[in-house]
């Protein structure tokens, strides 16, 4: 009977013996394991610079140049100064600007979001139409040289704005080598702002046909008096050309 009892003791004994052996192992290799990840953060933090540090970086730069020429051809130009000039003679009420990135007039779906917001980033638009005050997109205008049907890289990248424009309602007017005269160009704009919707100076919503209940009066209101108690108004007659 004794002799049971001894043997269980020592194996016991045995037992919490592996078991502290096996404890104090682990434990060990925690520490090890915390040694390297303090030593990876110390170098990690010896090579990240300080914002000092990039900001002199950045001073010292000389990834970029200042571009010689705004325009990307002479045409371009020729053609930006026909339609400005087309709109200040005829007092047209819209606003108009060259080079506007597609990312400030699109925003990218969750989906993918950064590659999408470089997509966008990548193009421009050559000449936009927006509407006075408020700047809602009316007109999108492209000039298309030569290189555009024979490139299949640029049919690509003008596939994507067709695409884009048109499925968020945004005219789009291109311009080929033979039409890029003063008479085509502001015969396609009255058309096309002649049949452009009115928008909103304040809140950027459509103006819509109303009449006064008490006069019987038509006039124009904006789409968003009940959501946005929006209202502004204009006479009936009022035209963008």
């Amino acid at each position: 009977m004794e002799f049971l009892i001894i043997s269980f003791i020592i194996g016991y004994l045995i037992f919490k013996n592996n078991s502290l052996k096996k404890s104090l192992g682990n434990l060990t290799q925690e520490i090890n394991n915390i040694n390297i990840k303090q030593n990876d953060t110390s170098n990690l933090n010896k090579n990240r610079k300080s914002t000092e540090e990039i900001i002199e970086s950045i001073k010292r730069s000389t990834y970029y140049y200042k571009e010689k020429n705004f325009w990307d051809s002479s045409l371009e130009k020729e053609v930006y100064f026909i339609i400005n000039n087309f709109i200040k003679n005829k007092s047209i009420k819209v606003e108009i600007l060259p080079h506007v990135s597609l990312r400030e007039l699109f925003k990218p779906t969750n989906d993918f979001q950064n590659r999408n917001l470089k997509q966008l980033s990548s193009y421009h638009i050559d000449i936009l139409l927006l509407s006075e005050k408020s700047f809602v997109p009316l007109l999108a205008i492209e000039i298309d040289g030569a290189h555009h049907e024979l490139n299949d890289k640029q049919r690509i990248r003008d596939a994507f704005k067709n695409s884009l424009l048109k499925r968020n309602g945004i005219n789009l007017l291109r311009l080929k080598l033979n039409n890029c005269n003063s008479e085509f160009i502001e015969n396609e704009l009255t058309k096309l702002l002649t049949a452009a919707p009115i928008y909103c100076p304040e809140c950027g919503g459509k103006m819509i046909g109303k009449f006064n209940s008490k006069t019987g009066e038509k006039f124009l209101g904006c789409s968003n008096f009940s959501s946005l108690d929006c209202k502004h108004s204009k006479l009936i007659d009022y035209k963008i050309i």
